[in-house]
């Protein structure tokens, strides 16, 4: 029989609190962006604590918060191993952190005002936003963005 996995709501390795969303890296970890232990964790595809941070000695790797009051909105991880994270805060100010897959913060560039992201294999990030279109009476659409990164 397999092996079944329990596990539950905390802050040790291997438990979750405030799930948000989930990215997978090249070599398949899957990484938890979770939103009230403000990190992410690394599993395996047993779901079992995976170490791949900080130079292969932790499964959880701490986000950079400059206040309270941040809601994590969606992570990509990109093929050399960084890994995006999209947020806004309290006063609406929207963000995409960026860090080494060691899981030390490498910058942050804000006024990516977007709900979801995803790269491609050149870092060109590409985000749903939701626009007002004036001419057709201030209706929100959805739309699509390109972010492409400086050489």
């Amino acid at each position: 029989p397999l092996a079944q996995v329990h596990s539950g709501p905390g802050s040790r390795d291997g438990l979750l609190n405030g799930p948000a969303c989930m990215a997978i890296t090249h070599n398949g970890a899957i990484l938890v962006l979770e939103q009230v232990n403000n990190r992410i964790q690394a599993f395996d595809t047993g779901a079992n604590p995976t170490k791949i941070f900080a130079n292969l000695t932790s499964s959880t790797m701490p986000l950079r918060t400059t206040n309270s009051g941040i809601t994590y909105l969606d992570i990509a991880m990109e093929f050399v191993g960084y890994i995006y994270v999209l947020s806004v805060d309290a006063s609406g100010v929207y963000a995409l952190d960026i860090y080494k897959q060691t899981g030390e913060w490498l910058c942050t560039t804000q006024g990516v005002n977007a709900g979801k992201l995803t790269l491609d294999l050149f870092r060109n990030v590409y985000t749903l936003n939701y626009e007002t279109l004036l001419p057709v009476g201030d209706v929100t659409e959805p739309s699509i963005s390109q972010w492409i990164p400086s050489t």
